[in-house]
């Protein structure tokens, strides 16, 4: 008996306007005060792709809920590992930094020395 390989139905990566689509559907869903917070997972995600599927654009395919679920895990996580070095950017306070040298400087250039790669290539912006 041979084995049989697994396949996956992964589709391409999510494009720079496809995450601001997915960042907006999941705000607006989470701070619809008439739903408020007392909604299971799964109704959550469920509004959070039918306002993603209708805000969409014209050239971007219909998605998901697991697949905007992963992809917000993805940016769940670039987010919180700028924010880590935005913290520590802010905590070390260098004498003459503004806050938009912590912000758009100092945080992604020690991000992209840890990582290998900087926030706005992680697309989580």
């Amino acid at each position: 008996m041979g084995s049989k390989k697994k396949t996956t139905n992964r589709g391409v990566n999510f494009s720079i306007e496809e995450d601001k689509n997915l960042v907006s559907a999941w705000l607006n869903t989470s701070i619809d005060a008439v739903q408020g917070t007392d909604q299971k997972a799964k109704t959550f995600w469920s509004r959070i792709t039918t306002t993603y599927n209708a805000t969409k654009g014209s050239n971007h395919k219909v998605c998901t809920d697991r697949s905007l679920s992963s992809r917000w895990a993805a940016i769940q996580l670039a987010v919180n590992k700028f924010c880590g070095f935005l913290t520590q950017v802010e905590d070390s306070r260098p004498s003459g930094t503004t806050e938009i040298d912590k912000e758009f400087v100092e945080a992604p250039t020690q991000m992209e020395l840890a990582y290998g790669t900087s926030f706005i290539q992680e697309k989580a912006c």
